[in-house]
């Protein structure tokens, strides 16, 4: 999706880019919260397995 904006701010008229420089912004903060979401994740099935394995 934040490629189609992209395009769309390349092609846009001058007075049209504030509008699509605000939808690309929440599109950026999303991705970066799926992925720091997803790290995080990941951060904490490594922490709960050394868990598991240091108590059997």
């Amino acid at each position: 999706m934040l490629l189609v904006v992209a395009m769309k701010y390349m092609t846009a008229a001058p007075g049209e880019k504030a509008d699509i420089k605000k939808s690309a912004v929440a599109y950026v903060v999303g991705a970066i919260t799926l992925f720091a979401v997803t790290g995080i994740l990941g951060i904490i099935e490594e922490f709960s397995i050394n868990i598991n394995n240091n108590n059997n």
